[in-house]
């Protein structure tokens, strides 16, 4: 069952974007993201405790996740480097905040050193999905279905 999953995940995998959280490198699926905003321009009080909060983003109130305290328990600072990345998942849209992009890769398939791992950490497992070791640096899968499905009675 692990193989079949790291191989349909193998298939899916043509760009990542690789983001900081809290000093913790992660990574989702390009295909994913809807549109990057930066918060500077939307936000004045996301850098509170709170684990949600919500903008103004095309015509509507989206949630945005604070993943600095929901994965870290800590509440980091707006900077000129955070940004939100806008999902859409069921035809609702939803925002995550990250500290920073840090870089957007562009993989093939075949590319022999790829190592996906699905082991179940302690550290976030009910919001990553594994490990991607790419070229000798490893990212967390940051799995935002999960996240959403998690938090959808706060939402």
């Amino acid at each position: 069952m692990v193989m079949t999953k790291i191989n349909n995940l193998l298939d899916e995998i043509k760009d990542i974007i690789v983001f900081e959280i809290s000093g913790t490198e992660y990574c989702t699926f390009i295909k994913d993201i809807t549109a990057i905003i930066n918060p500077a321009t939307r936000l004045t009080d996301i850098n509170n405790k709170s684990e949600i909060a919500s903008i103004h983003f095309e015509g509507s109130e989206i949630p945005v996740f604070n993943l600095s305290k929901i994965l870290n328990n800590n509440s980091e600072p707006i900077t000129n480097h955070s940004r939100i990345f806008v999902i859409e998942m069921d035809g609702q849209k939803y925002g995550f905040i990250t500290n920073k992009i840090k870089e957007i890769i562009s993989i093939d398939k075949n590319y022999s050193n790829i190592n996906l791992n699905f082991k179940k950490h302690n550290e976030n497992k009910t919001y990553c999905s594994g490990i991607l070791d790419f070229e000798g640096s490893k990212y967390k899968i940051l799995d935002c279905n999960k996240l959403i499905e998690y938090f959808s009675d706060k939402i």
